[in-house]
């Protein structure tokens, strides 16, 4: 019997707080819980320490996916031995930048984390996944911009692997629905960038309205043109009057690499068959459009999510409280001249 203790921390538990549960996953029990801002994962099985190590393994990425981070190890424990867990990949320390409430898809429960999901999960390429979760570590913090953004359409790259028959049906489609792409070749790289960002970020931008591609001053064409141009002239080294519509400026290489993150993120939930909340798909994307507005037209008008009104409510309060405070101040300053005179 292998018996394994492991306890995380992570302040998106704090408001996705995971309810005690119990599950079976490859004939081992496993027992999820969170108190405040602690994870505590137990796994009880017959199989050896190296597989039950793998299923860890597994939850801890199902739960990155989730959340948008993987929650910080605290410490593990293997039939009551402390495993020294100093030395971990770089992976599972998720960048500071992506730990937002607003990044969550999925609460963590019975039907989103069971023996299913997790066989659902390990069917999709390893090697796209674990690039994608090093793009997001703190590893990768002081990496250029443009430089994780290759390597970022890299990963839908290896996401979207089709044979042939699939790639021309993709190539038409598209050939179809963008009259302006029928002026040159739809390449396969195109064609996995569609497949993306229709199912998962055009379909919501219409669907409610999240008005981020006129703020960003792009159709839906020239959207995945930029994307594709950018891993083409990255990817190839081409001169300067080649692919004018890759991303040039580092402002746009962080809004486009957040758009594309999340996006990533939906096609692998929705491809293991959990359940994806759609309102927090759409306040995600309002919150970008807030970004935008903000960064972009220096506005916080119109405002669509949540997370900016309660901000903008918050600070107009604070300048609220700091004017009454000092029309105090001042009337006490009044006052005592008066008595002095």
């Amino acid at each position: 019997m292998t018996q394994v203790l492991a306890k995380y921390r992570s302040k998106i538990l704090s408001r996705h707080p995971v309810q005690k549960f119990v599950v079976k996953i490859d004939n081992c029990k496993v027992e999820l819980e969170s108190r405040q801002q602690e994870l505590i994962i137990q796994i009880h099985g017959k199989s050896g320490e190296e597989k039950i190590r793998k299923l860890l393994s597994d939850l801890e990425n199902l739960i990155f996916f989730y959340l948008g981070s993987f929650p910080f190890m605290e410490s593990l424990n293997i039939n009551g031995n402390e495993i020294d867990i100093s030395k971990r990949a770089a992976k599972y320390e998720t960048s500071n930048n992506f730990l937002k409430d607003n990044l969550v898809i999925c609460d963590i429960n019975e039907t989103t984390l069971n023996e299913q999901k997790i066989e659902e999960l390990r069917k999709i390429s390893s090697y796209p996944i674990y690039s994608f979760q090093c793009l997001l570590s703190k590893a990768y913090d002081h990496v250029i911009t443009n430089h994780k953004m290759t390597l970022l359409l890299h990963v839908i790259e290896g996401l979207y692997e089709a044979d042939k028959h699939q790639l021309q049906a993709v190539k038409q489609e598209i050939q179809n629905e963008y009259p302006e792409s029928r002026k040159g070749t739809v390449g396969d790289y195109m064609a996995a960038v569609y497949s993306l960002c229709k199912k998962y970020f055009f379909n919501y931008h219409r669907k409610y309205a999240c008005g981020i591609m006129p703020l960003l001053k792009v159709t839906r064409y020239k959207f995945m043109a930029r994307l594709s141009e950018t891993r083409n002239w990255y990817s190839h080294f081409l001169n300067e009057s080649k692919k004018p519509l890759r991303i040039v400026k580092g402002r746009d290489f962080i809004i486009y690499f957040e758009l594309v993150c999340y996006m990533i993120r939906l096609s692998v939930i929705d491809r293991i068959g959990a359940a994806i909340d759609e309102s927090c798909v759409r306040e995600f994307y309002y919150t970008v459009h807030d970004w935008i507005l903000a960064i972009m037209y220096d506005a916080d008008e119109p405002l669509k999510s949540n997370t900016y009104k309660i901000e903008k409510q918050w600070k107009k309060f604070i300048q609220e409280i700091e004017e009454l405070q000092k029309a105090a101040l001042n009337n006490e300053n009044s006052q005592e001249s008066e008595i002095s005179e």
